[in-house]
């Protein structure tokens, strides 16, 4: 739930200290984040591929076999040459977050529009510190940094959150 004291443009990011920042809300380019003064449930979608399974966050729950760690699937057989679209696959994925990395729900609201491409071009494969205020701080800046004109007017809330798959 979102309470605006007035009406403003909505991003939520979920931020992840020395890993990335993923733009939740809006959930695409045809969503409308303006809303209005009051209160408002987001609908929004945290990325599989962001949540570790279970049997990867204990390691006492990883299964051996034949008392050898299992083999990661994705790594190829050695002298198969690989594809370009195979390394750009590969180089595109984003690994899950270790349960030991602190992430962040960032909430911004500003009186201009924030524009779904914009944040994702602001905001896509940056550095983001190490540091969780360093790391809030960064994003922040990069989501105001796509409001147009002067000036640029915003708030943020930032509330720590722990991402769990669904059993």
């Amino acid at each position: 739930m979102v309470e605006l004291d007035q009406p403003g443009y909505v991003a939520l990011v979920l931020v992840a200290p020395g890993h990335s920042a993923t733009l939740l809300y809006p959930t695409d380019s045809a969503t409308d984040n303006r809303l209005s003064a009051g209160t408002h449930q987001l609908t929004l979608r945290i990325p599989e591929v962001l949540v570790m399974a279970d049997s990867i966050r204990n390691p006492d729950r990883t299964q051996r076999v034949g008392g050898r760690s299992p083999v990661d699937s994705t790594i190829l057989h050695p002298g198969r040459q690989r594809s370009d679209t195979a390394i750009r696959a590969r180089s595109n994925r984003t690994p899950p977050l270790s349960p030991t990395v602190p992430t962040y729900l960032l909430l911004i609201t500003a009186p201009k529009p924030l524009v779904y491409q914009r944040i994702i071009d602001k905001t896509a494969g940056v550095s983001i510190p190490i540091t969780d205020d360093e790391a809030l701080n960064a994003v922040a800046k990069a989501i105001k940094g796509t409001i147009p004109e002067e000036p640029r007017e915003w708030a943020g809330y930032y509330q720590r959150t722990e991402l769990r798959k669904r059993n």
